[in-house]
């Protein structure tokens, strides 16, 4: 399989150390993506799937670190990505990161710092 096309991940505050924390356990994330209509084709699918997306979580020590997302219908993704999803991201601490750029969003910030956390990978 090719490199995704963006990772999502949960970035910390710099005061806290920079880095990332864990997103939440297989069960907590597949019920939070599920709202956008994401999830296994099979029951116990590790590959989800959603509109015009395809995600595959990491699962070490029975947590999700990162999920990489590989976008196959990039009108259906821009639609998603444009929508309820990017608010879900910054309510939630996420951030979608595209691994070539580095871009994110939304940008991690510290409450009182005005820089941006370092998203790069």
């Amino acid at each position: 399989m090719s490199d995704p096309d963006y990772i999502i991940r949960s970035p910390l505050p710099k005061k806290q150390g920079g880095g990332y924390r864990k997103l939440g356990t297989p069960v907590e994330v597949l019920k939070q993506l599920a709202q956008f209509n994401i999830g296994p084709d099979t029951p116990g699918g590790k590959v989800l799937y959603g509109p015009g997306i395809e995600l595959i979580p990491s699962d070490e020590d029975g947590f999700v670190q990162w999920i990489d997302v590989w976008v196959h219908e990039p009108e259906l993704f821009d639609t998603l990505k444009l929508g309820r999803f990017l608010k879900f991201l910054r309510r939630e601490g996420w951030a979608l990161i595209d691994p070539e750029t580095g871009w994110a969003f939304p940008q991690p910030r510290d409450e009182d710092d005005d820089e941006p956390v370092d998203s790069a990978l």
